[in-house]
């Protein structure tokens, strides 16, 4: 795919870039604070999101990664149920060994970063 940047659609399809960036907070209601090709931000629950893309990526084979703000020590961010318009993201989780179970207790905001094909 040839590299470019379309201005009018503040689109870059360049390989090297991140096709999706997001930061949010939720001190109670999910909001965007800043990002890139991100239409919205969905409060699924407790530490659970779900991430629309404004322009959809070309599969579900990209990589993402994120990071909690704020959250307590020893809570990650899972990234899941990867789809080319769309991501899953929980954060402020951790594996209990009680309940052999993920536990999501939120945090205060995250961000993620995605690179893949358009």
């Amino acid at each position: 795919m040839a590299e470019a940047i379309d201005c009018a659609n503040d689109y870059v399809t360049a390989n090297n870039t991140a096709k999706v960036w997001c930061r949010f907070t939720d001190t109670g209601t999910a909001a965007v604070a800043d990002s890139f090709n991100v239409d919205s931000v969905s409060d699924d629950g407790t530490g659970d999101y779900t991430i629309t893309f404004t322009t959809a990526l070309a599969d579900a084979n990209y990589c993402g990664v994120g990071l909690n703000h704020g959250a307590t020590s020893g809570t990650d961010v899972f990234l899941e149920n990867f789809l080319a318009g769309s991501i899953d993201i929980k954060t402020g989780s951790f594996h209990s060994n009680a309940t052999n179970a993920n536990v999501d207790v939120g945090a205060p905001g995250a961000s993620i970063l995605i690179f893949g094909d358009e």
